[in-house]
């Protein structure tokens, strides 16, 4: 469980709050707020930072070495030429998450990479790629708001995300939303380094 993920479930508020006062804290101390200062503060055992992390050597390397093994598999990428369109670099593998038996997906489960290529001719794969699309088009909307130079990006998500493709189910945004069909489409798994 990432730490995001306790925060989140966190039913105490004042444990929240309590937190983000001692990462506040550290903004002001020489070098400012870092993941080694956290970490160097979350080091006392009596800190309110420290029971989010793992403090067992031999699990962390175990946790660590998922981190890198996530960021190689992130870290490929694939060059797709849809028809009439430019070729566009994306990655060569999507996170899909297994359905749950009532359809739904829960998005805190990790899932399995596939292939691109195979993600784009899977409907329900697909149906998870536009769900991701638009929690990353409404995080990045959040997250940049506040600034006016962007404000022009911001009215554009927020036509996008206003609009008939978004308020329909997402199986009818399947039909109407950005699609790749396959049969037009030609993957060219052109690696590409960084």
């Amino acid at each position: 469980m990432s730490i995001q993920q306790i925060l989140t479930m966190e039913p105490n508020v004042k444990t929240r709050e309590i937190v983000h006062q001692d990462l506040q804290a550290l903004t002001v101390l020489p070098g400012g707020l870092t993941p080694s200062a956290v970490l160097n503060s979350a080091r006392n055992p009596q800190s309110p930072l420290h029971r989010f992390f793992i403090w067992d050597d031999t699990e962390a390397a175990a946790r660590y070495r998922e981190c890198q093994a996530y960021c190689l598999i992130r870290s490929i990428k694939v060059t797709i030429q849809p028809t009439g369109s430019k070729p566009v670099t994306v990655r060569a593998f999507v996170n899909i998450k297994e359905a749950e038996g009532d359809g739904t997906i829960n998005f805190r489960h990790r899932g399995t990479y596939i292939p691109i290529e195979n993600a784009l001719i899977d409907e329900e794969s697909k149906r998870q790629m536009l769900a991701n699309a638009r929690r990353d088009l409404a995080a990045f909307r959040a997250k940049y708001s506040t600034l006016n130079e962007l404000a022009s990006v911001i009215t554009a998500i927020d036509a996008v995300m206003d609009s008939e493709e978004f308020d329909h189910p997402w199986e009818t945004r399947l039909r109407t939303a950005v699609e790749f069909p396959s049969r037009t489409n030609r993957i060219v798994l052109a690696h590409h380094n960084g």
